[in-house]
């Protein structure tokens, strides 16, 4: 579930940047709102969940379901201000002449946003879905503690924190070993898939 939404979450990410970029009304106390989250460990965001579950509706804990959105949720309020701010760079970096140049053309404010702009930042984008892929598989280890042990059963575990549970809780350190590799291999891959495209641009 996790994964799975992440590309959901890149599309939010960037129409938030393209709005901010494009001079939506009170852009400057929005950048503050939405970067806060970057300020906090992950253990911090874990339990900012949990407290608030716990004060409305603890039962969301003890539903495998449930948890894991929540999880899911927390994950992206925490890296959604870093990833904005990513693309609304990556935004800056394209030419206004092409904007009137398709407004001049008839093209429509979607069209200019998804067709025209977005493949002129796609190297940023690139870049936020690599990251945010990678951080999800191995640097939430603290939230995923705070927020609910992994638990309940399963339910909230990650590869991440099934490796520290085999490992550290179980002595299985061969079974975490092992675990450890595949995350390090997907990394890798993520980062390939992303950077050859680049790459590949530049020499071009």
């Amino acid at each position: 579930m996790l994964l799975a939404s992440i590309p959901v979450a890149i599309v939010v990410e960037y129409s938030v940047a393209y709005a901010l970029w494009r001079g939506v009304r009170g852009r400057t106390l929005f950048r503050i709102l939405y970067f806060l989250p970057v300020t906090l460990s992950w253990a911090v965001v874990g339990i900012v969940f949990r407290s608030i579950l716990l004060e409305f509706d603890p039962t969301w804990l003890t539903n495998a379901s449930t948890s894991l959105f929540v999880l899911v949720l927390a994950f992206h309020w925490a890296v959604f201000g870093i990833n904005v701010l990513i693309m609304y760079a990556g935004l800056s970096t394209v030419d206004p002449a092409l904007l009137e140049a398709a407004t001049v053309d008839g093209a429509g404010s979607l069209r200019i946003m998804w067709r025209i702009v977005a493949p002129q930042a796609r190297s940023f984008i690139d870049f936020v879905v690599m990251t945010t892929l990678i951080l999800s598989l191995t640097n939430i280890f603290g939230l995923v503690y705070a927020f609910n042990l992994g638990g309940p059963g399963f339910g909230t575990t990650t590869l991440e924190f099934n490796l520290y549970q085999d490992g550290f809780t179980n002595g299985n350190f061969g079974l975490a070993v092992a675990t450890g590799i595949l995350l390090m291999l997907v990394a890798m891959i993520a980062s390939l898939v992303s950077v050859v495209p680049t790459v590949r641009k530049v020499r071009r």
